[in-house]
């Protein structure tokens, strides 16, 4: 077995035996709007970071189902931006989405589904409506649980000088099979109260309070550095966090990084395995925008029970 997790994270089942859920590590990043210059660089960015033969398969909204990447499905545009030898030509129909202001996705897979104990390499890029007023952005990294510490946090490093963003976090992550998710995220809601440092990843529910709402702690938190969303304070705040306690901050072009342990965790209570200080002094220093009163997480369990949502958030100011 990969990894070092408890083995039930590798892959929860359903009733029927087919794996519903299972934990992966995550960087994702909210973001108002894209640029087709920046939409490009992510990619590229995550084709540094990802295994060559990891990169398979991409999706885009003009067509339904997966391309493979070596012999990709072209839209008009894209042979047209084929012919002259444009980069990333396959992606050509969302660069002008992008142009347009109309929503899109941009997804890169290498193809391993959630059975696969490993985990798997992804990168979604979202700009879409998340809720009846708001349009927002995202993009989110998915690796597999066994890459080391280091390439996790250089994805992250890299980011906060690539592009704006308005912030982001990283670390251990429920993920889950779409079709499933109702029934997935009952496997989920007994874990996440056992585990506390694994986040919950439930975008219709969060989008639209990221862009001026922090998520709770993480292994990995990153602010950016616009001062139109964030006040000074609270990234003086997040400065000085290592006076205090074992967390390290870092600062790049676009943010500021607060990594507040070594390596992530799980924090498995039942095992006495509680978050350090620095989890608690962050949560103290975001308390004022942290993420808060938001719909119910999908499931039964979580629906039957609002309050379990809303204690989950704050599970480190306890």
């Amino acid at each position: 077995m990969p990894g070092t997790l408890p083995a039930e994270l590798y892959g929860m089942q359903l009733e029927d035996g087919v794996i519903g859920a299972k934990v992966l590590r995550e960087m994702i990043f909210y973001k108002s709007g894209f640029t087709a210059d920046e939409h490009d660089a992510l990619i590229e960015l995550y084709l540094r970071h990802c295994p060559t033969d990891r990169n398979q398969r991409f999706k885009i909204p003009e067509f339904i189902g997966w391309s493979s990447v070596a012999e990709p499905w072209l839209t008009a545009s894209a042979r047209q931006a084929q012919a002259h030898n444009k980069p990333l030509a396959h992606f050509e129909a969302v660069r002008r989405r992008i142009a347009e202001r109309r929503w899109f996705f941009s997804m890169l897979w290498d193809g391993l589904n959630i059975e696969v104990p490993e985990g798997s390499w992804s990168l979604d890029i979202q700009y879409r409506r998340a809720d009846d007023k708001t349009w927002s952005g995202y993009f989110r990294f998915l690796m597999p649980i066994g890459i080391s510490d280091d390439t996790h946090l250089a994805i992250a490093r890299d980011v906060i000088d690539t592009v704006p963003f308005i912030s982001g976090h990283g670390g251990y992550c429920f993920t889950f099979r779409p079709e499933r998710k109702f029934a997935a995220f009952d496997l989920i809601y007994p874990r996440a109260q056992r585990f506390k440092g694994i986040d919950i990843e439930d975008l219709p529910k969060t989008l639209s309070h990221m862009r001026t709402q922090l998520k709770p702690p993480c292994w990995l938190n990153v602010v950016g550095h616009d001062q139109n969303v964030w006040d000074t304070s609270l990234l003086q705040q997040l400065c000085a966090l290592p006076e205090t306690s074992e967390a390290r901050v870092s600062h790049g072009r676009f943010g500021t990084l607060v990594q507040l342990s070594e390596r992530p965790n799980v924090f498995d209570i039942n095992s006495g395995d509680f978050p350090p200080v620095s989890y608690k002094q962050y949560d103290a220093a975001i308390a004022k925008v942290r993420l808060h009163d938001i719909d119910a997480f999908s499931g039964q369990q979580f629906e039957s029970s609002p309050e379990v949502t809303r204690e989950w958030l704050a599970r480190y100011s306890f």
